[in-house]
């Protein structure tokens, strides 16, 4: 448990001081500001915020001592207590949708309502997979870890780290402007020279390391308001994962956002925040109810 002050990542500050709030959990390795043009329709009515996960505190906890994702949710609650706001909604994306997940089963007394952006729900079967690679002791060979250790960390400047991004077909439909926002993010001049990796390479493969095998378990547990969006191309919250979603909890709607991926809050900002927005409003209008 984060025994300082969770880092807040504060997106606006509206006129309004009692502003509803709402409170974004990023994906694995992003950082919030790669979120701002999605989350600029919420800007003038809402006070959003992001608190930092803990690949970001300073000092952060050694990567190993992450043993399942429900943490993430516990440091989200932990966040929403020490902001101190009434009960809000939470966004989260890909991990950071598991950990929106966790903590409203948890508390749901905290949250009016949540947005899960392409959750990080594998299909079951993959799920059964990766938790038999656990048990043999091979999951550290699973390609997600093994890409985030290998993947770049060190550039001669943040232009020199914005070209190597642009190249990756990660990014292959992101604006450039949301690359570079995303290069100048994940970056911080480095002693010796040049800029580094602020979100640590070694964290992020051991979130890919950690994910929960039992993660649907809670997905029944959900009883408030709920939205889910998704990249129809997505390779994480799958057509297999949202058919099984919509048997857990069939009242909840899951929107598809054609031609775009698992990064679908960059990849089209524009209509996913519009989606937020107007869930949003529904809820503090009253239109919407628990599902």
């Amino acid at each position: 448990m984060n025994t300082e002050l969770t880092p807040i990542y504060s997106f606006n500050t509206p006129a309004d001081p009692q502003a509803p709030l709402i409170t974004l959990s990023c994906a694995n390795g992003f950082l919030p500001q790669t979120y701002a043009e999605c989350l600029k329709p919420l800007s003038n009515r809402y006070r959003v915020v992001a608190p930092q996960m803990r690949p970001l505190w300073q000092p952060s906890p050694p990567p190993e001592q992450l043993r399942h994702w429900r943490a993430f949710g516990t440091d989200l609650l932990t966040a929403l207590d020490q902001i101190g706001a009434p009960p809000g909604i939470a966004i989260g994306h890909s991990v950071g949708a598991v950990a929106v997940l966790y903590a409203a089963t948890l508390r749901p007394d905290r949250f009016r309502g949540v947005v899960l952006l392409d959750p990080t729900l594998l299909p079951p079967a993959q799920l059964r997979v990766i938790a038999l690679s656990r048990l043999i002791g091979r999951d550290l060979r699973m390609p997600l870890v093994r890409g985030a250790l290998k993947r770049g960390n060190h550039w001669d400047s943040v232009e020199a780290a914005y070209a190597y991004f642009r190249g990756k077909r990660l990014f292959t439909r992101w604006t450039d402007q949301a690359v570079r926002v995303y290069a100048e993010s994940i970056t911080t001049p480095d002693p010796t020279g040049g800029v580094s990796l602020i979100f640590p390479r070694e964290w992020e493969a051991r979130i890919y390391q950690t994910i929960p095998a039992d993660v649907w378990r809670i997905v029944p547990k959900l009883k408030m308001p709920t939205l889910v969006i998704r990249g129809a191309l997505s390779d994480v919250f799958m057509n297999a994962s949202k058919r099984h979603f919509t048997r857990l909890r069939p009242p909840i709607p899951i929107i598809d956002i054609e031609n775009v991926g698992h990064l679908v809050a960059q990849e089209a900002p524009t209509i996913v925040g519009k989606h937020i927005a107007q869930f949003a409003d529904k809820i503090y209008q009253g239109e919407v109810h628990n599902n």
